[in-house]
């Protein structure tokens, strides 16, 4: 018997190879932003694909398809470079930390997974793939988003290995998501 719809994603997770650089930015730029919802440094993640509500037969579709491309693909070096937000910084609503290093394999990755979801029947991003991880998202706009965003620069670190993705439950409260690992994937080509 399987549960009700589950919310699911897949994630490159980046807390454990830069967990205090992401905390001690967090803590940064926190003070000097109001009016925004953070996430919390243990949460932080490139996001490769958000599946949505999905049920247990339509999970066990995903592993499959993912644990094949994971096995061809290596560890991928990346950085944490930057920070910025979509759309604008004028009106923020997704303030995120950028990556550099093997963003082009992070892309080719990425591409090869969406390709054969695509033909499983998922539905997938019709926007470019652009390798980031959100940090927090405004409530309301406040004048310090701006003011922030136009001054800070975000982490600039040397690269580390990220060796594995990690197919995620999300559980929304109001006190934050919490994410609940459901498989993870080596990458191990």
């Amino acid at each position: 018997m399987s549960r009700s719809a589950r919310r699911i994603f897949l994630a490159l997770p980046l807390a454990d190879v830069f967990f205090q650089e992401i905390s001690d930015f967090l803590d940064e730029i926190k003070s000097k932003m109001e009016g925004v919802s953070w996430v919390r440094p243990e949460n932080v993640h490139v996001t490769l694909h958000f599946f949505g509500s999905m049920t247990d037969e339509k999970i066990e579709k995903i592993s499959p398809a993912v644990r094949l491309h994971a096995a061809n693909f290596s560890s991928l070096a990346l950085s944490l470079h930057g920070i910025g937000c979509f759309p604008n910084q004028h009106k923020p609503h997704v303030i995120w930390l950028g990556m550099s290093g093997d963003v082009g394999l992070l892309e080719n990755l990425h591409s090869a997974i969406t390709q054969d979801l695509e033909k499983l029947g998922f539905p997938i991003e019709k926007r470019p793939f652009q390798a980031h991880a959100t940090l927090g998202r405004p409530k309301v706009f406040h004048p310090t988003q701006e003011r922030a965003l136009s001054v800070l620069k975000g982490p600039e670190t040397p690269p580390r290995k990220i060796s594995h993705l990690v197919l995620y439950e999300s559980h929304l409260s109001p006190q934050g998501s919490r994410y609940e690992a459901i498989e993870k994937f080596e990458l191990s080509g």
